[in-house]
């Protein structure tokens, strides 16, 4: 349930925000949005909350969309100045069970760059901490810009994020360039931004792009959920990078080089925290021996990483992706996935990225090496009429044909992985390797890896209203396709190969 009343103002009221003045002409063409005038920098539009449907360490997320106005005409703010026109920042208040009021930051615009009517994106997480319990009352606010502009929202959200641990970013892909809940470090110096076209090589596909780094230990970050950092538990982190300059003009790395200040080395990740009791950071070195860089292209990342109770001692944990590249170059990042954790089964090396290709394909897909690609695309099939349901999560693994298929998104709070995997005859599944996804109602994707590379290639999903179709190529032997269902709420159930995402 959305926490925050009346983040859409289409009823004609500003109530109970404050101040509670409208604008005609909100974001995308809607009627109204809020205005907040004549302020100081450390005022701004604000609503009483109520949290007593959540509990400490819940996370919530927010989500809106904020304008600039200096006089008639819309602003731009910049995150790199600490006065004037630096940007507006999204805050919770809560008064804690003495009466202290405690701030803290939750959302940040995510892009720095508005669209065309002037609008910024404005998204951020917050894990709830131990001051929530017997708290007195909750305020949300949007402040910490210059006094002489008048800052305009329009629909705002705020909701508790579902609990799971099995899968660590909420944002992988950058579908349509949204960025949300991704920051530029953790000092929020650098800049990030949408990049056309990500790894698919569609126009039409994103990447995020690190870019005005100044100093190399920057590059794009987010947050991480501290219920999931535990002893014992096990998370791996892939990605696929590649360089450029400020021009866009492809750079290259070695990726043989291991010392974090050569000039020339690969990207990393780092796993660090704010507050944490020792301090330290994790730096991880990518797993996949390259080679060379492809300069022209995106590279594979990917490392396995254990976690600890001292990091979810962290106050607020957060993966850093894209490091110690030299300051001049741009880190372009797509399809960054961290799984794992409950789900360790999910971490063996044949189930992310199998080395063994089906041998029994057409003739139009690779038989035998992934980086061996054929120049005739496979021809397209008519639009299917009919879309094929994900199983529900309390149901067995569901058989899948292979040839063209249009399949439904999944359901909210619901992730659904189509996989390839020989069942026996109890039912279990074994050489499981994913190779589709969709999550929490978004469209269908193609996972990553070698293996899902190869099988698909020539193809990809064309998405429609009913659901996202694509053509699965016929596998060898006893291997069959299966659809398997999860809710978020992974913490304590007993995940098996099937649930791997």
């Amino acid at each position: 349930n959305d926490l925050l009343p009346n983040g859409d103002f289409e009823s004609g009221s500003a109530e109970p925000w404050s101040p509670a003045d409208l604008v005609e002409g909100g974001y995308g063409g809607s009627a109204y949005a809020l205005i907040s005038t004549n302020r100081q920098n450390w005022h701004g539009p604000n609503v009483n909350i109520n949290l007593d449907c959540l509990q400490v360490g819940d996370i919530i997320a927010v989500t809106g969309k904020l304008k600039l106005m200096e006089g008639s005409n819309p602003a731009t703010c910049s995150a790199h100045m600490r006065n004037g026109a630096r940007c507006p920042t999204a805050f919770l208040k809560i008064k804690d069970k003495n009466g202290k009021e405690r701030t803290s930051s939750i959302g940040y615009i995510t892009g720095w760059h508005p669209d065309a009517d002037g609008w910024y994106d404005i998204t951020g997480q917050f894990q709830l901490p131990d001051f929530l319990d017997g708290y007195q009352g909750a305020k949300f606010a949007i402040y910490d810009t210059d006094g002489s502009r008048d800052i305009v929202i329009d629909n705002f959200k705020m909701y508790k994020v579902p609990y799971q641990c099995a899968s660590l970013n909420r944002n992988p892909t950058f579908d349509n360039g949204d960025l949300s809940f991704w920051y530029p470090d953790e000092n929020r110096v650098s800049r990030i931004k949408a990049f056309s076209p990500g790894a698919s090589g569609d126009p039409s596909d994103f990447a995020l792009r690190s870019y005005s780094r100044g100093m190399n230990y920057r590059g794009a970050s987010f947050f991480l959920d501290k219920r999931c950092l535990k002893d014992g538990l096990v998370y791996t982190i892939t990605a696929k990078i590649k360089l450029v300059d400020s021009t866009g003009n492809p750079q290259q790395c070695n990726p043989s080089i291991t010392d974090p200040n050569h000039r020339h080395v690969c990207p990393t990740v780092v796993l660090k925290g704010d507050n944490c009791p020792d301090g330290a950071e994790v730096r991880l070195w990518n797993e996949i021996d390259l080679g060379s860089w492809d300069a022209d292209g995106f590279n594979e990342f990917k490392a396995t990483f254990p976690t600890s109770d001292k990091m979810g001692q962290c106050t607020e944990p957060y993966l850093i992706v894209g490091r110690d590249v030299h300051k001049v170059k741009d880190v372009v990042l797509d399809d960054v996935y961290v799984i794992g954790g409950e789900g360790a089964a999910a971490l063996r090396e044949d189930t992310l990225a199998p080395t063994n290709v089906p041998t029994n394909v057409p003739s139009t897909f690779p038989s035998a090496s992934p980086t061996f690609f054929p120049t005739n695309k496979p021809t397209p099939f008519p639009t299917i009429a009919n879309a094929v349901a994900c199983p529900d999560p309390s149901e067995d693994p569901k058989k899948m044909p292979s040839g063209p298929v249009m399949l439904a998104r999944s359901d909210p709070g619901i992730v659904c992985i189509i996989m390839k995997a020989i069942q026996d005859a109890d039912g279990n599944l074994s050489k499981v390797a994913p190779v589709a996804r969709s999550h929490d109602g978004e469209r269908w994707t193609r996972y990553g890896g070698k293996f899902a590379e190869s099988l698909f290639y020539g193809w990809d999903f064309d998405h429609h209203d009913i659901g996202s179709q694509i053509t699965f190529p016929e596998l060898s032997g006893d291997e069959k396709y299966f659809a398997s269902s999860f809710s978020y709420s992974v913490e304590n159930a007993d995940i098996s190969e099937k649930d791997v995402i």
